[in-house]
């Protein structure tokens, strides 16, 4: 697998490991190439169950935001366009002919995807916008799930439907 090549990783790493889980490996190796996060790294990113998919709008004016990691919005490119709500659910301008090592959106109408969905299903509504700057596990806890709820597609449809 070629590590600076993201075609080799599917929809589901992308979307919630790339460049979150930190970097196992003991020796010496470019970080832009590794999928994985490093101390300092410019491009890491909080896990897209503890953020929203829209920009935080201090960073958008070019300010530090003073949640820091406990904000509810994205905080850089990667975590906004690398998030369910968003990765591939638009068309890439140069389609097949992209030359990008990483793109966030789909080269044919095959890739696109649902926004929120998953392999495993779509993400809980109340994960896909926390409606508090920390996320509220307390209900999820209780059910024993943890912070990484989800349901398949028939459930979620039950759940907009009401």
């Amino acid at each position: 697998m070629d590590l600076g090549d993201t075609q080799s990783f599917d929809d589901e790493f992308m979307q919630l490991s790339f460049k979150v889980e930190p970097c196992m490996l003991a020796h010496p190796h470019g970080w832009k190439m590794c999928p994985f996060v490093h101390p300092g790294e410019p491009v890491k990113r909080r896990h897209p169950f503890t953020h929203r998919g829209d920009m935080c709008n201090a960073v958008k004016k070019g300010q530090s935001c003073e949640a820091g990691d406990a904000c509810p919005y994205a905080h850089n490119s990667h975590e906004l366009w690398l998030h369910p709500s968003r990765y591939k659910t638009r068309l890439c301008r140069s389609g097949g002919a992209c030359a990008r090592g990483i793109c966030f959106f789909a080269h044919s109408q095959a890739e696109l995807r649902q926004k929120g969905s998953t392999k495993q299903g779509v993400l809980h509504p109340s994960l896909q916008a926390p409606a508090s700057p920390t996320l509220n596990t307390s209900a999820t806890a209780a059910a024993g799930a943890g912070p990484l709820l989800l349901m398949s597609s028939v459930e979620a449809g039950s759940v907009v439907a009401s």
